[in-house]
């Protein structure tokens, strides 16, 4: 993933001018507001920031929130930020072939979500990104994922296989007993149905857990030796 670059920065004004004019899209109190603008604009290749800002700019809209004269500034320049970004095109899709690439698919998610989040990135038979999709969303320590919907949509959108994460509002990135419960039930549902689970991380918007590169992941035979016996 490629970050801003500074040329594009420098178009908009000062990097501060360009994390300040982000961060007034967001909610929160402003030194968080300040450090999730930073993350996503180290974090994010320029075609999806500018996706990111529209969304925000927009729901800032329909709430219908009181903006202050240096506030309103600020949205606009967010708003002339995303649309310089917008002429620079996504470079096709790269295989997600590691952690760390999966990571950086769902590191943006982590910095905009304030509770707890359950997101499934869809791949195809090349390992290319097909979509990124929320499936959960609950508290600050617990989520919730309707099953039938959440495999509707991967049929929907023809997924290979899939690579799960959800976040640590906490901001650690150890593994609970409940996240191992999730995995196991998520490796289950997807072989139900012939996906593979090829990953679960455990995200936040600086660091992660990977259950693959830990060895955390049931084998297919294992799964498929359950699936099997479960519907004797």
């Amino acid at each position: 993933m490629r970050p801003i670059s500074l040329s594009t920065l420098e178009r908009s004004g000062p990097r501060r001018q360009a994390t300040e004019a982000l961060a007034a899209l967001l909610d929160g109190p402003a030194t968080e507001r300040l450090a999730r603008a930073k993350t996503l604009l180290e974090a994010l290749p320029e075609h999806r920031l500018a996706a990111c800002i529209a969304q925000l700019a927009a729901g800032r809209c329909q709430r219908g929130a009181k903006v202050s004269p240096s506030e309103r500034a600020r949205l606009r320049a967010a708003w002339r930020l995303g649309q310089s970004m917008w002429r620079h095109q996504p470079r096709k899709s790269l295989a997600i072939l590691s952690s760390e690439a999966a990571f950086a698919q769902f590191r943006a998610q982590a910095a905009l979500s304030e509770v707890e989040c359950v997101w499934l990135l869809g791949l195809d038979q090349r390992m290319r990104p097909l979509a990124l999709l929320e499936v959960g969303r609950g508290t600050q320590a617990h989520c919730d994922i309707d099953l039938a919907r959440m495999l509707k949509r991967c049929l929907e959108h023809d997924f290979t296989s899939v690579i799960a994460a959800h976040n640590h509002p906490s901001g650690s990135v150890e593994p609970s007993r409940e996240d191992d419960q999730l995995t196991r039930w998520l490796e289950q549902a997807f072989v139900m149905v012939g996906l593979r689970l090829l990953d679960h991380l455990v995200i936040t918007p600086t660091r992660y857990f990977s259950y693959r590169d830990h060895d955390r992941l049931e084998s297919e035979a294992v799964l498929l030796q359950r699936s099997l016996a479960s519907t004797r």
